[in-house]
């Protein structure tokens, strides 16, 4: 080995070591703004996912999360906290309908959202967009278009002959009680992945408070 070589070696095993020391205190520190921030964004998730109950349950002056248990029930919890389910309450403490937070793959990445659902009725109450990375100008409108998002209100659920809730379909122009959601031109897969993500979701909670959503009503009332 030469001298040239000999001097090289160690010049690396400095740098290596410098840059293994850069990246585990950048690392570090980026954990650290993470636990630092985490309280603060949770914070504002709530925020925002509490407005969002009141836009799918316009009905409900008050809101209590619920918690499945084991056995099908559910419990309605005294705390605020992000349990994905929630029970809408009138001022005199009556259920108004469950707001019901769900996701999936849209165009581009995963879209959360949350609708409200008369189980009683069978019919949906509202929908909002919480979350979405769909192509802006195009799929993103399925956030705020007002059309879009008015279909959702008041939308009567089909079921086939056996009982189930059908997928939600979607039209050019919907006609109220057909159970049809309105389109968006040039956002054709961003808004069929919100029907897909709604029926899904249905499938699973639907079933579940047909019989949970009148015991519901005695747990507030007590």
């Amino acid at each position: 080995m030469t001298d040239l070589t000999r001097s090289q070696a160690p010049s690396e095993l400095r740098v290596y070591t410098v840059l293994v020391g850069i990246a585990l205190v950048a690392g570090l520190g980026i954990a650290a703004v993470h636990e630092l921030t985490r309280p603060r964004v949770a914070e504002q998730r709530l925020i925002l996912l509490s407005r969002a109950v009141f836009d799918v349950l316009p009905a409900a002056v008050d809101y209590h999360a619920l918690r499945e248990r084991p056995d099908g029930s559910f419990e309605v919890l005294l705390e605020s906290t992000d349990t994905g389910l929630f029970l809408g309450v009138d001022a005199a403490g009556d259920p108004v309908g469950i707001a019901i937070t769900a996701t999936g793959m849209g165009y581009q990445d995963r879209i959360a959202l949350i609708y409200g659902l008369n189980p009683e009725r069978r019919h949906l109450l509202g929908l909002r967009v919480l979350e979405s990375r769909e192509t802006p100008g195009l799929g993103a409108r399925i956030v705020d278009d007002p059309r879009f998002l008015a279909a959702f209100e008041a939308l009567e659920l089909k079921f086939d002959d056996r009982g189930r809730v059908r997928t939600l379909q979607i039209a050019a122009n919907a006609r109220p009680g057909a159970g049809e959601i309105d389109g968006i031109t040039g956002a054709t897969v961003s808004v069929r992945a919100v029907a897909r993500i709604v029926s899904s979701s249905l499938k699973r909670w639907l079933p579940a408070f047909d019989g949970a959503y009148p015991a519901l009503r005695e747990d507030t009332d007590g």
